[in-house]
C-alpha cells in the first residue's frame, strides 16, 4: 500500500493547465511537467468537495474567508492485483468570518451534505472521508 499526498496547485497559464508534481508511485516517474494521475484524481475529489461545501455554506449564510485542503490518498491493490486509489482523506482547514458562527455539528453536517452533493464523489467507489479543522474569527472593520 502506498500513501499519496496531493500537493497540487491548479493554475492556468496561457490556456494550459499546469500543476505541481506530486508523485505517488515510482513507476513511471513523472517529469516536472507531467500531471500525476493519482494526485490529479485526489485533487479533483478535493476540489469537488470544496465547491459543494462553499456553495452550501453560502446558502446557510456562513462567510468563509479561507478554505485550504491537503488531501491524502491511499493506493492499494484491488482483488485483481491492480493498483487503485482506495481511500482519500480530505483535510480542509476552513476559516469562517462574519456574524454567523457555526457549531461543530453544523460544520460536520455541511461536510456530509457537500459529500452527498458532490458529483465526483458519487461517481467513484473510492472511500472519501473528511478530517479537517475549522475556526471562526471576527473581522473588525476599519473605523
Amino acid at each position: 500500500m502506498n500513501t499519496c499526498t496531493a500537493a497540487i496547485e491548479w493554475t492556468r497559464t496561457g490556456g494550459e493547465l499546469q500543476t505541481s508534481p506530486a508523485p505517488c508511485m515510482t513507476i513511471p516517474a513523472p517529469t516536472r511537467r507531467d500531471v500525476n494521475p493519482e494526485a490529479a484524481f485526489i485533487a479533483a475529489l478535493s476540489s469537488g468537495h470544496m465547491q459543494s461545501f462553499l456553495r452550501l455554506a453560502a446558502m446557510f449564510g456562513y462567510v468563509i474567508e479561507h478554505y485550504g485542503d491537503t488531501p491524502e490518498g491511499i493506493i492499494a491493490t484491488n482483488s485483481s492485483g491492480e493498483p487503485w486509489v482506495a481511500h482519500v482523506i480530505l483535510q480542509p482547514a476552513i476559516l469562517f468570518t462574519g456574524a454567523k458562527v457555526p457549531t461543530d455539528a453544523a460544520v460536520l453536517a455541511l461536510h456530509h451534505a457537500a459529500h452527498a452533493g458532490c458529483s465526483l464523489a458519487n461517481s467513484v467507489s473510492t472511500l472519501v472521508e473528511t478530517a479537517g479543522v475549522w475556526h471562526h474569527e471576527v473581522c473588525v472593520g476599519a473605523d
